[in-house]
């Protein structure tokens, strides 16, 4: 009966995880798929062909499993069996975050966790959760062992060690409960990017954005709108230094002691937005929590 070859890959799984028998468990899974084969289920098939590179990924051996995964999803493919190509991907992407192959194992990670989150997977979807934050984590303690990011999917700018971290703090402004202190951090990063390479503070706006809708962060989207403003509205001549200061700024007496402070950072914002028309305000922002007033 070849439903038995469906607990043979089991056992096998088991020896070569649990017991370390790398012949009995290769011996096994070959069984199996042999089996398969002699009654033409593919479905078996392709499954055993996956577990086959898994067992020799749980054996130290990557090559010898890398071979395996793409034979496995050189064939699910064929078969549109989505179950064993989002297998493939997130097992494929734990050997490109050993081999510092940031960009790759961040879109495996994520394949796998779009799926597991489609099909209510709660184990599977913690499982990679904690997998791309341990790559997120990573990346910012140890920049150096990451040798991808240079592919810096079409953006032309920043430096390699800037794009790694920004697409690290960016999965953990997704991901974490505390995710809003690495917004505020990427936000941070494009304001201190933005004179010398605008380009790429563009490019980190457009990603923090993107995050902060997900989240239906209303703050962040709005600051990004602001930057976005700011930073695309066409730029006036200079001013002489004997001309006074702009009229709005002049007869302009709100928020403009402690006593008249905004009671939160949205109200500034809406204030400056409708009355600073000609750039006349600049507000000092805080990296940390701030407990003073907010003044213009």
């Amino acid at each position: 009966d070849h439903r038995q070859a469906y607990k043979w890959i089991e056992q096998a799984v088991h020896l070569a995880v649990h017991d370390h028998d790398a012949e009995k468990s290769r011996r096994l899974i070959q069984r199996a798929i042999d089996v398969f084969q002699t009654f033409g289920d593919t479905v078996g098939e392709v499954q055993a062909l996956h577990f086959k590179g898994r067992i020799e990924h749980e054996l130290g051996n990557e090559e010898q499993a890398m071979t395996f995964y793409d034979q496995a999803l050189a064939m699910a493919q064929a078969m549109h069996y989505e179950p064993v190509i989002v297998r493939v991907a997130h097992e494929r992407s734990r050997i490109y975050r050993n081999r510092g192959l940031f960009i790759l194992a961040e879109d495996g990670f994520r394949y796998a966790l779009n799926h597991y989150a489609s099909q209510a997977d709660e184990a599977n979807l913690q499982a990679t959760l904690d997998q791309l934050n341990d790559l997120a984590e990573n990346a910012l303690h140890s920049p150096e062992f990451f040798i991808d990011a240079l592919e810096r999917d079409g953006v032309a700018a920043g430096t390699p060690d800037d794009y790694l971290y920004v697409r690290a703090l960016a999965i953990l402004a997704e991901i974490k409960d505390e995710g809003l202190f690495y917004r505020q951090r990427l936000l941070q990063k494009a304001m201190a990017v933005y004179k010398s390479d605008p380009r790429f503070a563009f490019y980190i706006l457009r990603k923090v954005k993107g995050i902060a809708a997900f989240r239906k962060d209303g703050l962040i989207i709005n600051l990004v709108d602001l930057l976005n403003d700011l930073w695309t509205r066409p730029s006036t001549k200079t001013r002489p230094h004997t001309e006074t200061l702009p009229r709005s700024h002049k007869r302009s007496t709100q928020f403009n002691s402690p006593d008249t402070a905004a009671r939160n950072i949205e109200e500034l914002y809406n204030y400056l937005a409708e009355e600073d028309s000609e750039g006349a305000y600049v507000y000092r922002g805080q990296t940390r929590e701030y407990p003073g007033p907010l003044l213009p």
